[in-house]
C-alpha cells in the first residue's frame, strides 16, 4: 500500500476499522501474545506511522475492543429485555431472566472477545473509557433488579449487591462450561446450566410465587 492510499483509507475512516479486525483476528489466532502492532501494519500491508495516526499503543487499540465489547454486551442484554417487555404476560422478572440468556448467548458466540473483555492482565490497565464502558453494561443489570423490586418482585437490597451476586454466578458459569477438559462443561448444557443456577439465586431474592409465574411464561412460549 502507497503512502497516498493509506492516507485515503485514514481520511475516510476504513483504517481504524481495519486495524480493529486484524487485531482480533490476531488475538484469535494467536492470543494476546501474538498482537503486536509490527504484526497488525505487516498484516494490512501499512507502515506503524499509519496505525500510530489512530492508536500510540498496543494497549490504546486492546483498550478500543475492548470497550467495544462492553458495548455489544450492554446493547444485547437491553435488547433483550426491551423485546420481553414487548409482550403484555411480561415482567421485570422475566426480562431479567432473558437477559441472563443473553449474556450466556454473547459470552457463546463472541468467545475471544469475551475472553479479552475479561483477561486478568489487562484487567488493570484498563483506561477510564473502557471502565466506563464496562460500567454502563453493568448497570442495565442494576437498573433492572431496581425495577423487580419497585415491582416488589424480589427483595428489598443494595442492588449493586444483588448485581454482583448474579453476574458472578454467570461469569463462573461460562467460564466452567467454556474450561479445559477434564473439567469442561458440554457448551449445550449452559442454558440448561443457568436455569437451575437462576432458581436458586431467585430462591434468595424472588418469592417463589414470583420465579414459578417467569417459568409458566415461558414455558408457554
Amino acid at each position: 500500500m502507497t503512502r497516498s492510499s493509506e492516507k485515503s483509507a485514514y481520511h475516510h475512516g476504513n483504517l481504524r476499522a481495519a486495524l480493529l479486525d486484524t487485531a482480533r483476528s490476531l488475538v484469535q489466532a494467536q492470543g494476546l501474545d501474538g498482537l503486536t502492532l509490527r504484526a497488525v501494519a505487516e498484516r494490512l500491508g501499512v507502515s506503524r506511522s499509519a496505525i500510530y495516526r489512530h492508536y500510540s499503543s498496543k494497549d490504546e487499540l486492546l483498550g478500543q475492543i475492548i470497550m467495544e465489547g462492553f458495548e455489544q454486551l450492554r446493547a444485547a442484554t437491553a435488547e433483550a429485555a426491551q423485546q420481553r417487555a414487548k409482550r403484555t404476560e411480561s415482567c421485570p422478572l422475566d426480562q431479567l431472566h432473558h437477559m441472563g440468556l443473553a449474556y450466556i448467548r454473547f459470552a457463546v458466540e463472541h468467545a475471544d472477545l469475551y475472553d479479552l473483555m475479561f483477561h486478568p492482565s489487562l484487567i488493570g490497565r484498563s483506561c477510564d473509557t473502557v471502565k466506563m464502558a464496562s460500567l454502563r453494561s453493568y448497570e442495565v443489570l442494576t437498573d433492572m433488579l431496581q425495577r423487580c423490586q419497585q415491582a416488589g418482585q424480589i427483595k428489598a437490597g443494595e442492588p449493586h449487591r444483588q448485581a454482583f451476586a448474579i453476574w458472578a454466578s454467570l461469569h463462573g458459569l461460562v467460564s466452567l462450561c467454556r474450561g479445559r477438559p477434564p473439567h469442561a462443561v458440554p457448551e449445550a448444557t449452559l442454558e440448561g446450566g443457568f436455569e437451575m443456577l437462576l432458581e436458586q439465586l431467585m430462591a434468595g431474592l424472588a418469592t417463589q410465587q414470583q420465579w414459578r409465574s417467569v417459568l409458566q411464561t415461558d414455558t408457554s412460549d
